[in-house]
């Protein structure tokens, strides 16, 4: 089964200019580490525009797309920034990552550390330091592959690459994206149109599977034979990958 590309294996740094560090610490000075107050919104814009260009537009999780959809994007504090728990943590760029809605909402508070830390210790820095792959700091293909179909492995049974797979429900995804895949299909306009669309989705799941996935389906609606959907399906495919060689 072929892989899927991860697109990134861990963000790249990102830095705050000096007047912004200073808004920033000004806004926490007079509002503490209240996330959701609107003196905060600016850095909110600020980290959405330059972890979607660090993270390619990509979940930090699951890698899969990052719409532009409302709520469908989500920063994402590793740490719980929960009162009681880490919430010096907060504002910490290294804390903080783009990711979809599902990984967000699955992964909630879950604790993510190896040992707790003290109310002094710095953020940690280490690999080691974590039960989860840290989207800044573990190289994502050391730990999780995707194949085609978005079907999640543990590489070498990575503890923490299967963290993230079972604690994010990536095991899910793959019947998630197939009635996902059904719905984009079923609302083209006609059977040319369907067919774009099939073949355009090829690359994520298997062309063969995805003919398999959507052939007879498509056949029914708009009165053809499968087998004739899938040839154009496949014919189509075929089109793109030579435009791409």
């Amino acid at each position: 089964m072929a892989e899927l590309p991860i697109y990134y294996e861990r963000i790249e740094r990102v830095w705050l200019q000096k007047a912004s560090k200073v808004r920033l610490e000004g806004s926490i000075a007079s509002h503490g580490y209240d996330w959701n107050h609107s003196s905060f919104k600016w850095l909110k814009v600020t980290l959405k525009n330059r972890l979607r260009k660090r993270q390619q537009d990509r979940c930090c999780y699951c890698r899969r797309a990052l719409l532009f959809n409302k709520g469908l994007v989500e920063i994402e504090h590793i740490l719980d920034k929960g009162r009681g728990k880490y919430e010096r943590f907060t504002f910490e760029l290294r804390n903080l990552a783009l990711s979809c809605k599902d990984c967000n909402n699955a992964k909630g508070t879950k604790s993510v550390l190896a040992g707790a830390l003290s109310n002094v210790d710095p953020y940690p820095e280490n690999a080691s330091a974590f039960l989860w792959v840290h989207p800044h700091i573990h190289q994502y293909s050391e730990h999780i592959i995707i194949h085609q179909g978005w079907v999640y492995e543990a590489k070498n049974r990575s503890k923490e690459g299967l963290a993230v797979i079972e604690k994010c429900f990536l095991k899910d995804l793959r019947s998630k994206e197939r009635k996902n895949r059904e719905v984009l299909v079923g609302g083209a306009l006609d059977m040319k149109d369907a067919v774009l669309r099939a073949a355009s989705m090829a690359t994520d799941v298997g062309v063969d599977k995805l003919c398999r996935e959507l052939g007879r389906g498509l056949a029914k609606r708009w009165n053809s034979t499968p087998a004739k959907v899938e040839a154009a399906i496949k014919s189509v495919y075929d089109s793109v990958q030579k435009l791409n060689i």
